[in-house]
């Protein structure tokens, strides 16, 4: 029983740590929400919120055409609007900017992103 009790405390602490550290969420491959205190982990699309990101535009250069769907919503978060194939995010909170994609069955056709 003592032996039971101990493995379920580790994988207690290691989801913890993983879930809720940014350096666990680092080593999970994860993008740190500083604001939630929370890892936004790649399964993100899968489980249905990849948040809203402060300055997705950051993350632009880590997609490109061909990406699928999954890796777009993760690094840019869920998209502001979203008309036909075409979706968009504001770009900052301090501008108007947008970012806008072009996505066709489940991949990413067209990115374009304002300058960072």
């Amino acid at each position: 029983m003592k032996v039971s009790l101990f493995i379920i405390l580790i994988f207690v602490l290691v989801y913890f740590f993983i879930n809720h550290t940014k350096s666990g969420c680092a080593i999970n491959d994860g993008k740190w929400s500083s604001t939630q205190s929370y890892c936004v982990t790649q399964s993100c699309f899968n489980s249905g919120d990849c948040g809203k990101w402060a300055h997705p535009t950051i993350w632009c250069k880590e997609l490109s055409i061909g990406d699928p769907i999954e890796k777009v919503y993760f690094k840019l978060g869920n998209p502001d609007s979203i008309y036909g194939t075409k979706y968009t995010w504001q770009a900052s909170k301090a501008t108007s900017d947008v970012i806008t994609a072009t996505i066709k069955n489940n991949t990413l056709n067209s990115l374009a992103c304002p300058a960072t």
